[in-house]
């Protein structure tokens, strides 16, 4: 039987350039698995994802699709997060996803061909889930990177960790809430963004600051209509900037993608552009990953 693979958008604007070129590259599965899925990328074209429903991956254009397997063993069932940070005077690729059901990180110095040691917050928590996109982040010029995470256990904590030191170790802030939220994607500051429920059920933009006090500085943000009404799903990697979706006060119905620069300060939030016939659905449009500086940002219109 002939594989199915989802392909990888490896550069798609909303704002529009006519100077950016648009492809597509394949993450192919591997093994008898038929559905791959890409979840994070670097600048230099290193993708991390899915094989199928278990199996985490990284790709690049020369050495295609391979699992993620530590040197002490632990296999990526899912990867999310992927990133450089300099060790010794020299980049070291990091990656973040799943492995045995706990958080972990994978770490690299030639690209993903061979791998050291895991780092897993083991027992941290309870059912640990991520967030589709770049649920780790880093800025590239010191050994500094972040995670970010969430569970189901009692109080449904999120998690923001700072990783630093080689071998690495991570110092963790956990937020306690007493609604269902969610931390959806980590920028390379520590800002982490996602969406908490109030008490009536209905979803608020969440954001969530690491500062190494144990809980890390929370706050919700002003969406479209002006209320905190909405999803938190990407965030820069200089974390300067957060997408989401959030109804709008015009009448039109669902939610609609935005874009909240300066978050926790002095915040503006535009909305982002749609084609003309998106409309119809409960999530008109959403950005799932953006750009180090925020200046491209990259999701779906729902049209029809």
């Amino acid at each position: 039987m002939m594989k199915k693979a989802f392909v990888f958008v490896a550069a798609v604007a909303l704002v529009a350039s006519s100077a950016m070129a648009i492809s597509l590259s394949e993450i192919a599965p591997v093994g008898a698995d038929t559905a791959s899925s890409g979840r994070a990328i670097t600048s230099n074209g290193i993708a991390v994802g899915q094989s199928g429903t278990g199996t985490g991956v990284i790709w690049d254009g020369t050495n295609l699709t391979r699992t993620i397997l530590s040197s002490d063993g632990a296999q990526a069932t899912v990867a999310t997060g992927v990133a450089y940070r300099t060790v010794s005077g020299s980049p070291q690729l990091v990656v973040h996803g799943l492995s045995a059901g706990w958080s972990t990180n994978w770490f690299s110095n030639d690209d993903g061909l061979t791998w050291g040691p895991k780092l897993r917050s083991t027992n941290v928590g309870s059912a640990p889930q991520l967030g589709q996109s770049q649920t780790m982040n880093a800025l590239g010029g010191d050994d500094v990177f972040y995670n970010t995470w969430f569970n189901t256990s009692s109080g449904n904590p999120l998690y923001t960790e700072k990783g630093t030191g080689e071998p690495a170790s991570v110092a963790r802030d956990s937020k306690g809430t007493t609604t269902q939220s969610a931390l959806r994607s980590m920028s390379g500051t520590g800002r982490a963004v996602g969406m908490r429920k109030n008490a009536a059920g209905a979803r608020q933009i969440y954001i969530v600051d690491y500062l190494g006090n144990g809980t890390g500085s929370a706050y919700f943000v002003n969406g479209l209509d002006g209320t905190f009404l909405g999803e938190g799903f990407a965030v820069s990697g200089d974390g300067t900037r957060a997408y989401g979706m959030s109804p709008v006060s015009d009448g039109r119905p669902g939610n609609w993608p935005s874009m909240i620069t300066n978050p926790g300060g002095s915040q503006t939030i535009a909305e982002l552009p749609t084609f003309g016939d998106t409309g119809g659905s409960t999530t008109n449009g959403v950005v799932y990953g953006a750009s180090m500086d925020g200046q491209y940002a990259s999701g779906m219109n729902y049209r029809g």
